[in-house]
């Protein structure tokens, strides 16, 4: 009897030994499975976070750029379209890509146009002039690594800006820097709604006819030509 007294009570504690491992592992599995709802619930959290400080950045350089275009009104140029009869002889490029279109004078030709860029140089420039910088004109989507890169070929320059069909075009006009200082050049932007949409560099028309009683085509007459794809 003492036997079986014995051997019962040691099957209980074998099973108390069982449950109580397995409420054990139980225990470890709620507490990795809680820890992990809690990792889950915290990256959430910081995605959240996230978002909202992107749209907060989004909304800060939205008003920064309207406030900067409010600026910029107050002292732009206005630019009208020139006459037809002064353009009469000049070419028409024009860009679905861009969303834009321009005129340019006798003595140069498009060298690139695609989804990246708009460029014009003067006639007879070759491939490997215009692969380095040749072109006297050239549109872009507004990249500030490219601006910078072609506000260091002006030697000096000076805050420029533009009001043309509702486009602000502003920037720096000046110098180029390759030590002919008669050659003027700009580096611009187009600012639209609030929104940056363009690059522009351009330097006075090459190739240009000579005489007493002709007028020199200036950087402006040709800004003056662009048109823009209306905003939706």
């Amino acid at each position: 009897m003492v036997g079986v007294g014995t051997g019962y009570f040691l099957h209980l504690a074998n099973q108390d030994r069982e449950n109580l491992a397995k409420e054990t592992e139980q225990a470890k599995l709620d507490t990795l499975k809680a820890k992990q709802e809690q990792q889950v619930a915290i990256a959430q959290a910081n995605e959240k976070v996230e978002q909202a400080n992107q749209e907060v950045t989004k909304a800060q350089d939205a008003i920064k750029a309207l406030e900067l275009e409010r600026t910029l009104l107050a002292e732009a140029k206005t630019l009208a379209p020139p006459l037809a009869s002064q353009t009469a002889d000049w070419q028409l490029a024009v860009s679905t890509a861009l969303g834009l279109s321009l005129k340019y004078p006798p003595g140069s030709k498009v060298t690139q146009d695609n989804e990246n860029l708009l460029a014009v140089a003067a006639s007879g420039t070759s491939i490997a002039s215009q692969s380095n910088d040749g072109s006297w004109l050239t549109v872009s989507a507004s990249d500030q690594a490219a601006k910078s890169r072609l506000l260091a070929r002006l030697q000096t320059s000076t805050p420029v800006t533009y009001l043309l069909n509702g486009n602000l075009i502003y920037g720096q006009e000046g110098f180029l820097n390759d030590g002919r200082s008669q050659n003027r050049a700009a580096v611009f932007e187009v600012l639209k709604g609030g929104a940056t949409t363009h690059l522009i560099w351009i330097q006075t028309p090459p190739n240009q006819r000579s005489g007493r009683r002709v007028k020199v085509i200036a950087i402006e007459d040709v800004l003056a030509t662009l048109d823009f794809a209306k905003l939706p």
